[in-house]
């Protein structure tokens, strides 16, 4: 039997670029909850969780902040598989992540298969390693991979790139019905996880057109696709504008447009090494990450299968579609620095764009007529940015890690304080902070969430995350509390009329 792509020696390739991706954020499953993380990890029922979405889609101030029911049913997954853990969420993240990887593998052995080759070897490995090592080590991914309630970002790339290689093997194949229905749903499945992978339909859908036009006899077939998709994605877009009042709620939120900020997540992606945790530490995690990749290339420099081929330019128009419209998708972000992108949880943005770059880089491998000589060069390049790249996702995975032990001492402290309010009690927050040197974030809007977590069947407390001084002034000395942040000490501080405060 004839050796192919798929088949040979991937036993070896494939799962070391999966290990390496898991090694390189392994070390979050010990880090607390942060942000908004606890909205979503909250214990519910299955019939709990479907009411949540029911009062999240049809709201009745005609506003809603997400519609995202395919993470949200893996977080009350995580809730029955592994309850009251701060591991199980995490891994599930780094389980998305590898099967990620796993993707990208299947698409450049995919797109590698469909290329015209033209030289010596019969392998399409260095293509499908630096795709995979790109995207699995990225520093910038941690923002999606290490924070839990990033899952969105994380699940609707797994859908959207199941939906991209379903197209291309349906493209490549006999195009029946059945196929276009299957296609859809996956690409709707990603769009139910998060929005911007709208990317990922309407790539596709242009390169049906394309179909179209530049082939007579065949094209005729993805008509079917464009129809199918263009009312599947019309009835979306109706409901969104008219639920969200804009697409996406940016428009209600007025957050305003800023087309340069495309150009900084941009810069941030191919230089993501800067803002480093002052007080980073040596893991073992990375160690190993380190070793497992070393191994990984060390192998393949031994074993070269030198390989060149011409890719169909639709292939390159759609990796490199995914790439520009993923940064494009950052532009409401209008007030975003490059410091803020680097550290930041809005990193997250940059997951799509830095799948289509790694679709990019694989695809400009397979077009590359290489020497053993050049082979042998271009892995140690890729070494040398691997090891770089693990050892920054590290350091910002620690970042987040800082966050967390910041978050959990605001709860610890208190419950401390307050072990048990009065009824009707109100716990006010001052001066809370929302993020760490490093822009990873501390809590948002899940601080409610995080401490009446702490109060199981205390129905009757209010929490004010973000109190005013209006709301100071509101206080009943005799059942309230009034508790701030002090930054020299890191504590939470009961302020009394005592006080002076």
């Amino acid at each position: 039997m004839k050796k192919t792509y798929s088949n040979a020696n991937n036993y070896i390739l494939l799962p070391g670029l999966m290990l390496i991706a898991a090694l390189g954020h392994i070390s979050a499953v010990k880090n607390n909850f942060v942000s908004d993380t606890w909205v979503f990890v909250l214990p519910r029922s299955l019939a709990e969780t479907f009411g949540y979405f029911f009062k999240s889609i049809i709201p009745h101030e005609w506003e809603a902040f997400w519609l995202r029911p395919i993470p949200m049913f893996t977080f009350w997954i995580d809730n029955i598989i592994w309850p009251g853990t701060v591991m199980g969420p995490h891994l599930t993240n780094i389980i998305f992540h590898v099967l990620n990887v796993w993707l990208i593998w299947e698409l450049i052995g995919f797109i590698y298969g469909r290329s015209k080759k033209g030289g010596p070897g019969s392998g399409a490995y260095l293509p499908a390693i630096i795709a995979c090592l790109v995207y699995g080590l990225h520093p910038l991914n941690v923002g999606s991979v290490a924070w839990v309630a990033a899952r969105f970002d994380v699940m609707s790339l797994t859908f959207g790139l199941a939906g991209l290689l379903a197209w291309l093997k349906w493209d490549a194949g006999n195009r029946k019905l059945p196929g276009i229905f299957l296609i859809t749903l996956i690409f709707m499945c990603a769009i139910l996880s998060k929005e911007q992978s709208v990317i990922f339909p309407a790539v596709c859908f242009g390169a049906s057109i394309l179909r179209i036009k530049n082939d007579k006899k065949n094209g005729g077939k993805h008509v079917n696709f464009l129809f199918i998709t263009a009312l599947s994605m019309a009835l979306y877009f109706i409901y969104r504008v008219i639920l969200f009042s804009g697409l996406g709620g940016y428009v209600r939120e007025g957050k305003g447009l800023n087309p340069a900020i495309p150009f900084k997540f941009l810069t941030a992606i191919l230089f993501p090494f800067a803002n480093v945790l002052p007080d980073w530490t040596l893991s073992l995690s990375f160690i190993l990450c380190g070793a497992a990749v070393i191994s990984l290339i060390v192998y393949v420099i031994r074993t070269p299968r030198i390989s060149t081929g011409t890719v169909e330019k639709l292939y390159i128009l759609a990796a490199a579609s995914i790439f520009v419209f993923g940064l494009a998708t950052t532009i409401p972000h209008a007030g975003m620095t490059l410091e803020r992108i680097m550290g930041h949880s809005e990193s997250r943005f940059t997951l799509m764009p830095v799948a289509g770059l790694s679709l990019l880089l694989g695809i400009a491998a397979i077009n590359l007529n290489r020497s053993v000589k050049a082979y042998k060069i271009i892995l140690i390049l890729l070494l040398c940015w691997s090891l770089l790249s693990a050892w920054r996702t590290t350091v910002q995975i620690q970042a987040w890690h800082s966050s967390g032990e910041i978050a959990r001492s605001i709860v610890t402290d208190t419950l401390k304080i307050a072990p048990d309010p009065p009824r009707g009690s109100t716990l006010l927050f001052y001066q809370i902070p929302l993020s760490t040197d490093q822009h990873a974030y501390i809590f948002g809007i899940g601080l409610k969430e995080a401490v009446l977590n702490e109060y199981p069947g205390r129905n009757d407390i209010t929490v004010l995350g973000r109190a005013r001084r209006s709301d100071l002034k509101k206080i009943d000395p005799e059942k309230d509390y009034v508790l701030a942040y002090n930054k020299r000490t890191g504590r939470i501080e009961w302020l009394t009329p005592e006080s002076g405060e």
